[in-house]
């Protein structure tokens, strides 16, 4: 029989055995050791020994590591007394699942040296389709035809790798297969590219997103759409995508905040003047959000946070431009910011480093107009932060 160990630094082997776990089954000849976690400075060699010596002698075992000179690999490699005792490092999921799946109890030399070099450049797929594993068994080749979806990622990256295993315990794989489609089209449509973890994020808020009641309100964030049209509209289409697929109607307020996950996760094409532009954005919506949250605390309810960080990020986009954001015409807007800082005074220190710092590291002096959303904004944060 096989016994394969998955050892890494930090939690890979975790995340990768319970992976293979889900995709082959609850199989008992897979194993893990995590080194060095919980501040541990010294490789687990107790740990390893027993597991080895709980084999039995005919067992042919497989110790996988994550690098090649390692200190995990060197201990590995110190620890063979047995003849059928196989190190092998640069470990991957295509590796593991081929090992695993393979009939034989016992590989031969040639044969682990095939699979070695096919998982070198091999990707695993995740396939969507009905019917496809009808009459399958593990090993089984697949075709791909008509009707069939392959969801495509390198595994070598942990943290992916993690997530992914993370979100398949708890959330079916049709939200991820929808994930997907609604990604794919909005790269498309967009003609952007996404962050890799996306589908994984998007995958678990539509699954939670359908689970809720249909009680449960959430309201529109208006202000997604005035700013981010584009992706609003692509939102848009998702939320019908997910209403049709799971027999839902989700709220309007679900297209925001998908159109949120798209801004969130934009990969802009390599320019450098948009680049630019895009961190000099970054850098002060960081440094401005940081100064309110200091200040009142991180709201419990994330819509509050998303509507001040879109409403922070158009007007320092528009203070970039040489634009102003709100005119200041109103004669009413003053003596409302006013009468509203008499009421929560507590505010007034907040909004003056605001103003301070737009001031200071931006050349602008807030108008009464913005300084009132603002400040509206800032009694949102409050009221969530005080909910916790």
């Amino acid at each position: 029989m096989k016994q394969i160990v998955i050892i890494s630094h930090k939690t890979l082997a975790r995340g990768m055995a319970e992976t293979v776990k889900f995709f082959a089954g609850n199989i008992e000849n897979i194993h893990y050791l995590c080194a060095y976690e919980d501040g541990k400075n010294e490789f687990p060699v107790r740990e390893l020994t027993k597991l080895i010596n709980s084999f039995n002698e005919q067992d042919q075992v497989f110790l996988l590591t994550d690098l090649l000179g390692g200190s995990v690999n060197q201990n590995c490699s110190q620890l063979i007394k047995r003849e059928n005792i196989n190190v092998i490092t640069g470990v991957n999921l295509a590796l593991v699942l081929s090992i695993t799946l393979d009939p034989s109890n016992q590989l031969k030399k040639q044969k682990i040296q095939e699979l070695i070099a096919q998982a070198k450049n091999h990707q695993q797929a995740i396939l969507f389709g009905n019917g496809i594993g009808f009459k399958k068994q593990p090993g089984d080749q697949i075709t791909k035809g008509n009707g069939v979806q392959t969801f495509i990622k390198n595994i070598k990256d942990p943290e992916w790798l993690n997530s992914l295993s993370n979100l398949l315990e708890n959330v079916p794989l049709e939200y991820l297969a929808v994930a997907k489609n609604i990604v794919d089209h909005a790269e498309k449509k967009l003609g952007t590219k996404f962050n890799q973890f996306l589908i994984i994020s998007l995958a678990d808020h539509i699954y939670f997103a359908v689970k809720r009641t249909s009680n449960d309100n959430i309201s529109s964030l208006t202000s997604v759409k005035n700013v981010y049209p584009l992706e609003y509209e692509e939102a848009k289409e998702g939320v019908k995508r997910i209403n049709a697929t799971f027999n839902v109607k989700l709220p309007a307020g679900e297209i925001s905040l998908i159109a949120i996950h798209f801004v969130e996760n934009e990969i802009s094409p390599i320019d450098e003047n948009k680049q630019s532009n895009e961190n000099y954005v970054t850098l002060h919506l960081s440094k401005v959000l940081q100064i309110i949250i200091t200040d009142l605390g991180y709201p419990a309810k994330p819509t509050a946070l998303e509507r001040l960080t879109v409403h922070l990020r158009f007007l320092i986009s528009q203070i970039q431009s040489n634009n102003t954001y709100l005119n200041d015409k109103s004669q009413y807007n003053k003596q409302i910011l006013d009468s509203f800082l008499k009421q929560f005074p507590e505010l007034k220190s907040t909004l003056k480093k605001l103003q301070d710092y737009f001031f200071q590291e931006m050349d602008y002096k807030l108008n009464s107009s913005e300084r009132l959303y603002l400040v509206i904004h800032l009694k949102q944060v409050e009221n969530s932060s005080q909910d916790e």
